[in-house]
């Protein structure tokens, strides 16, 4: 505003001493160089002094936007506040009952929610600085048109346009503080109510962002309660909330809006994560009835024509039914928010080459032979599983204590064992193998599937990305000896000792633990980490 009240109050324009064609004449008679100049620098002059008003004019609006648009949030917020805090509780009340009398609404305490920077700025901060972005562009376009020779009407049509981009960033800037103060509300009504947890929930439609998909269901303690962390808004226009939680782990009952795939308004199970959704409702790829069965520990049998097996679930079976193992790595997994893909039948079984094709290819992650290993063991079986996903899913699973914990699972057939020399001791649990069967071997640094053909030993190989050396079953000669292969391909040493395990395949059939752990290790087919550059590890 002051600078535009200096712009507005500054000499507009200077004395000409003649009309321009009598400059023109005058230089065309004479040649008169000064002349010139003093025309050029009138014309000059005079084009600068048109562009500050314009500038100054819009410094003007651009103040008084700023101004409306904060007194209209001073105004609107608290009230906002108090609706949701207050509507909270009565929610709570109405479903698990309070724990001591409502507290009222403090004003300082309010205001300090309305005036905390929770991303940097509070909210008038932000209006005034996007006042002096959308000032400093219009000055920039309109001194670029000045330039190219553009009329007063294309100026004023840049001008335009730039002011319908500042009420865009009214508008972003409200719905985002809105969302802030809505969820600050209802944390704060949660914490009155004396729960300890709350919920994120995310908007169940195709427009929901990808960082609010991840968080979608997550359980966080209100103590880390920090927007733009674990808690909306997450970005610009987030639409999530939360809710509140009685336990770290509990599950939500009753339901939930959603849109379907043609966008109509649907309601879905409140347990019912942005993935379940997507996978019944958009990918469609099992029923409604299918996920329900599934949240239950129920087997689902596949549709005609197609391979028959157990469905993992998304969510864990009666805990009665449970291993130890199965719920430590369940809980760790969550726990280390590694992203859950359902673990499907495959729709036509598959032959063993076929298998191999699919899930192996060259290696590009820090090394996946612990999962894929799973993986194949899960195609095997008739489920419909990739990896290749790297990241925390792979460091999950390649961490020995894991991998024993595998072996612990209900009804698995396994062997965990020190061995005090591991590569003479490797060789002689591999004589040992029953013939024809598949079994998953960890030894030294290596994971992969073996089986033992009469006095040939194989083992698979998915992760190469070399011609000369093939992924598909190689004779455990393939390095000289079966020695040499211990040492080299799997990094077994030859005077050291460490743990060797060992799974039978064929135990791992319809077993709903090691199927929904599956769903840990999972990965879309465009998200695999596998191509050039790849290579065994």
């Amino acid at each position: 505003m002051v600078e535009a009240q200096r712009l507005l109050m500054g000499q507009e324009y200077r004395t000409w001493r003649m009309d321009i064609e009598d400059y023109v004449k005058e230089i065309q008679t004479t040649g008169d160089n000064e002349l010139l100049r003093e025309l050029n620098t009138l014309a000059m002059r005079s084009r600068i002094t048109r562009l500050d008003k314009l500038y100054a004019d819009t410094l003007v609006e651009i103040g008084k936007l700023s101004k409306d648009v904060r007194a209209a949030m001073d105004k609107f917020l608290p009230s906002a506040y108090k609706d949701f805090y207050y509507h909270d509780l009565y929610d709570i009340g109405q479903k698990r009952g309070l724990i001591h009398p409502v507290s009222r609404v403090d004003a300082g305490a309010l205001e300090n929610v309305i005036r905390t920077p929770w991303s940097g700025k509070n909210y008038s901060a932000r209006i005034w600085k996007n006042g002096e972005k959308l000032a400093e562009t219009i000055q920039r376009t309109v001194t670029a048109g000045m330039h190219r020779g553009c009329s007063a009407d294309e100026l004023a049509r840049y001008v335009e346009q730039r002011m319908n981009v500042g009420y865009s960033q009214a508008v972003r800037l409200v719905r985002t503080e809105l969302n802030y103060v809505e969820n600050r509300a209802i944390v704060d009504g949660i914490k009155e109510s004396g729960m300890k947890y709350y919920r994120f929930v995310a908007t169940l439609d195709r427009r929901t962002s990808a960082t609010c998909r991840d968080h979608d269901g997550h359980i966080y303690p209100v103590d880390d309660y920090s927007p733009g962390t674990n808690a909306p808004p997450l970005h610009p226009h987030c639409r999530s909330t939360i809710v509140g939680s009685l336990k770290g782990d509990s599950k939500p009952k009753g339901e939930r809006g959603a849109r379907n795939a043609d966008g109509k308004y649907i309601r879905v199970p409140a347990s019912m994560t942005y993935e379940d959704w997507k996978t019944v409702y958009i990918d469609k790829k099992m029923t409604i009835e299918e996920w329900k069965a599934a949240r239950s520990g129920g087997i689902i049998k596949a549709k005609k024509g197609t391979a028959t097996t157990a469905v993992p679930s998304s969510s864990s079976p009666p805990s009665k039914q449970l291993s130890k193992a199965y719920q430590d790595l369940s809980t760790r997994a969550k726990a280390a928010n590694i992203d859950y893909k359902p673990v499907l039948p495959l729709q036509t079984k598959l032959s063993e080459l076929d298998i191999i094709k699919r899930i192996s290819g060259p290696d590009q992650t820090k090394g996946s032979c612990v999962s894929l290993a799973f993986a194949f063991a899960g195609n095997v079986l008739g489920l419909d599983v990739l990896d290749f996903r790297g990241g925390t899913s792979q460091d999950f699973f390649s961490h020995n204590k894991n991998i024993k914990q595998m072996c612990n699972l209900t009804g698995v057939r396994s062997k965990v064992v020190w061995v005090k020399k591991e590569v003479a001791e490797v060789e002689k649990m591999l004589q040992g193998l029953d013939d024809m069967k598949l079994y998953y071997l960890v030894a030294g640094k290596h994971a992969a599937i073996v089986r033992r053909t009469g006095a040939l030993l194989h083992y698979l190989e998915l992760q190469s990305g070399s011609a000369g050396y093939p992924n598909g079953w190689h004779n455990f000669t393939a390095y000289g000896s079966v020695q040499d292969t211990l040492k080299k391909r799997f990094g077994c040493r030859k005077t050291v000792g460490g743990y060797v395990e060992l799974i039978d395949i064929e135990s791992l059939r319809n077993n709903p633990e090691f199927q929904d752990l599956l769903g840990y290790i999972n990965t879309d087919a465009n998200k695999q980490q596998k191509g050039a550059g790849g290579h065994v590890r």
